[in-house]
């Protein structure tokens, strides 16, 4: 089953300390160095939701070659991403990949370097909306099957993902699953048919509890 985990930067800013030190102490030795705190808290925020939704360990992560993470001990496929006010961690019993985007209009000229002309002339529809639809997509087939951007984002359509339709990636189909939450669009992606995916948006009670 997929699940999506949305935890927002103020209920991570409200995590102890120790708390962080003792479930993922090298990440957050890493928070420490960042300079923004927003993105301070979005690498604990990753922790907190691996450690807390999957009880993963910090010692049991590990990447392959194209740096996707995971944990051979864990039963669960997980993804995680990032956007503006929250983390996301998407979770399925097979190879998921995920992406969480703030929809945010400074974007919309890069469309003609990662779509194909197909999906520009569907954005152009409803550009501000659409681009975020096919760029969470795009990610989350790129992320699901493992490649990142070594598989390039127009070397490839999502348009059948809008329809509810499946595409082959990296010699597998995928299907997946788009959902807005205030400002923000979330694309899901899997091996198999995605249909209602529930989101749950935990707090700071949920990750120490």
């Amino acid at each position: 089953m997929t699940a999506l985990y949305l935890l927002p930067l103020d209920e991570i800013r409200r995590l102890p300390a120790d708390w962080c030190a003792a479930h993922f102490p090298a990440r957050t030795e890493r928070a420490k160095r960042f300079r923004r705190e927003e993105d301070a808290l979005r690498c604990l925020g990753a922790g907190a939701l691996l450690s807390a939704v999957l009880g993963i360990k910090e010692a049991e992560l590990t990447e392959n070659e194209y740096h996707k993470p995971y944990a051979p001990s864990c039963p669960v496929h997980f993804n995680l991403s990032h956007s503006g006010k929250y983390v996301l961690l998407a979770t399925d019993d097979a190879p998921v990949g995920a992406d969480i985007e703030a929809i945010d209009r400074s974007h919309l000229d890069l469309a003609k370097h990662v779509y194909t002309q197909e999906e520009q002339c569907w954005m152009a529809q409803d550009p501000e909306v659409r681009f975020f639809i096919l760029w969470t997509l795009k990610e989350s087939v790129m992320k699901q099957c493992g490649l990142g951007f070594h598989l390039p984002p127009q070397s490839f359509t999502v348009l059948p993902l809008t329809a509810g339709q499946s595409i082959t990636a990296n010699g597998a189909p995928v299907y997946a699953k788009t959902v807005r939450h205030e400002d923000y669009l979330i694309s899901v992606c899997t091996t198999r048919p995605v249909d209602a995916v529930p989101l749950q948006i935990l707090t700071y009670h949920n990750i120490i509890e």
